[in-house]
């Protein structure tokens, strides 16, 4: 995915980060939900 060597990402590249983007969202708010449960 570099611009510089005419490589662009394709829609799959794109749908593979949006996966990896959610589930790592999911993991910080489910962590974020423990921490706050648990700060007392």
């Amino acid at each position: 995915m570099n611009a510089e060597t005419g490589q662009f990402a394709t829609k799959a590249d794109l749908a593979s980060l949006e996966t990896r983007v959610v589930d790592r969202m999911g993991q910080l708010e489910a962590r974020l939900t423990r921490d706050i449960n648990n700060h007392d």
